[in-house]
């Protein structure tokens, strides 16, 4: 339980001062990274 807890409140300070993404583990990082890639793609066709 202390773990979670720990995670939850690194996760609202990393929000709190402007993160725009976060992940719980380096699992979940190529999948964002894709995520992310899509989202500027998409960005720079519509610019």
């Amino acid at each position: 339980m202390e773990q979670q807890s720990v995670m939850a409140k690194t996760k609202r300070i990393f929000e709190e001062t402007g993160a725009h993404y976060t992940i719980q583990t380096m699992k979940a990082l190529p999948t964002l990274i894709e995520q992310i890639n899509e989202r500027l793609t998409k960005e720079t066709v519509l610019a």
